[in-house]
């Protein structure tokens, strides 16, 4: 399976840009859970994600992004890498 963060990246390298991530912690020590944000120069949408760590965020977000690329056409969804 490709990771969908490689492929964001792979795409947005085609395109000369660059994904950029913003990782927060959320939730206090004992549960903690991070949030995750990816934004991509020339669009306005933020791919958003969450999950207990930080690995996991970022793949979310990233795979939020991803599936924003399609719904507005600038990829077709065959070209994207299914969940493990």
């Amino acid at each position: 399976m490709a990771d969908i963060k490689n492929f964001l990246y792979a795409w947005c390298g085609k395109k000369k840009l660059t994904p950029a991530y913003d990782i927060r912690a959320a939730g206090n020590k004992n549960r903690q859970k991070f949030m995750c944000e990816v934004r991509v120069d020339g669009h306005n949408y933020i791919g958003m994600g969450n999950s207990t760590n930080k690995k996991d965020a970022q793949t979310n977000a990233a795979r939020d992004f991803v599936n924003y690329l399609v719904r507005i056409g600038e990829m077709s969804a065959a070209e994207v890498p299914s969940l493990g």
